[in-house]
C-alpha cells in the first residue's frame, strides 16, 4: 500500500456530520470552528443552497 494518499474518515449521522483526516498517527477532525457540522440541506429563498449551520438556521426561521 502506497503512503502517497490522504486517508479520511466521514460520519454521515443523523443529527450531526464530521470529516477527520489522518495526519501522522493521528486522526483530526476537519471543519470551521464548531467541528460537529448539523445534517442539514435546504434552500435559500433566493435558491442558494444552504449547507450546515446555515440551513438548520432557516429550518427555524420559517
Amino acid at each position: 500500500m502506497s503512503d502517497n494518499g490522504v486517508i479520511v474518515g466521514i460520519d454521515l449521522g443523523t443529527t450531526f456530520s464530521e470529516v477527520a483526516a489522518l495526519e501522522g498517527d493521528r486522526p483530526r477532525v476537519l471543519g470551521s470552528g464548531n467541528k460537529m457540522l448539523p445534517s442539514c440541506v435546504g434552500l435559500s429563498p433566493q435558491g442558494q443552497l444552504l449547507i450546515g449551520e446555515p440551513a438548520r438556521n432557516q429550518l427555524l426561521v420559517y
